[in-house]
């Protein structure tokens, strides 16, 4: 798995799927408290199970970077996209090639919402279909920032490690 190359103003979030934590550093190492802790829960979990090859499984181990932010819309489907992503949608960019390599696309970072398309600050962490599952308050500050820093020219790098670690069936 590749490394980032921090430059000031970048950030790194670790993605732990063994433990389903990912933590936030700055350019320099420094930990960064999400809404004043240093562990941010996330559940980088598929439907489809450990093995990353297949579409719905566990987010793929590799290093991405922070794409776009997409910000749920209140004229969007309740069931299409609030319910399954809740208060936003953040693009994860393929850096090393893997999502496209195994025939998958469009894993992202996001939340999720009630059947009745209202979010709690904290919810369930559900499985997904490929993405990383967080609590929406989290989400919400991740995507803030990524936005910030983004404005900046800078880059929010995700590591993703897996338990099995790449492929795993």
């Amino acid at each position: 798995m590749l490394k980032p190359k921090l430059r000031p103003g970048d950030y790194h979030l670790v993605v732990d799927g063994q433990n389903n934590v990912a933590k936030l550093y700055d350019h320099s190492g420094k930990l960064v408290p999400v809404n004043g802790s240093n562990k941010i829960p996330c559940y980088p979990h598929g439907w489809a199970g450990m093995n990353q090859r297949l579409v719905g499984g566990d987010t793929i181990e590799q290093l991405w970077q922070f794409g776009g932010v997409t910000w749920t819309q209140s004229w969007e489907s309740v069931l299409e996209v609030k319910r399954p992503y809740g208060p936003v949608f953040i693009d994860l960019v393929d850096y090393e090639g893997k999502e496209a390599k195994y025939g998958r696309g469009g894993i992202g970072a996001h939340g999720e919402g009630e059947y009745d398309g209202t979010y709690q600050h904290r919810q369930p962490l559900r499985i997904t279909s490929g993405c990383i599952r967080f609590h929406n308050t989290d989400i919400v500050y991740l995507a803030k920032k990524n936005e910030a820093v983004r404005k900046e020219k800078n880059v929010i790098w995700c590591t993703v490690d897996q338990p099995g670690g790449e492929g795993q069936v």
